[in-house]
């Protein structure tokens, strides 16, 4: 990444078994769109591609090697003041904290389009 520290992002994925957010490595093209909140795209196990939401970053490094964010939905972020109301909901609710995130946005925001 051209000398530049790498930088990281939890992401909860779109993964029904995932109950806790993995870490990512951030490509420098997405840097100025990374924060909690947004939408991404990002492979995880065998699947290419799952859809996804940044809860923090930055986030420390992982002891494995980290996967690569593919893209970004930099259109609509959710703010991060909502992300204490909408861990509230899943936990009362017992839903995953990724389809609360998912309810909250408009439908067919995360439709793949990357920056």
């Amino acid at each position: 990444m051209n000398g530049s520290p790498l930088r990281f992002a939890e992401v909860l994925v779109d993964i029904p078994a995932a109950k806790h957010p993995y870490t990512y490595a951030v490509p420098r093209e997405f840097e100025p769109w990374i924060e909690p909140g947004v939408a991404v795209r990002v492979p995880f196990g065998n699947r290419s591609e799952v859809g996804g939401f940044i809860v923090a970053c930055p986030a420390p490094p992982p002891p494995a090697v980290a996967k690569i964010i593919r893209a970004v939905v930099p259109e609509q972020v959710l703010p991060t003041k909502m992300k204490k109301l909408l861990s509230w909901v899943a936990d009362h609710y017992l839903a995953s904290l990724y389809q609360v995130y998912l309810a909250a946005l408009p439908r067919g925001i995360l439709t793949g389009r990357s920056p």
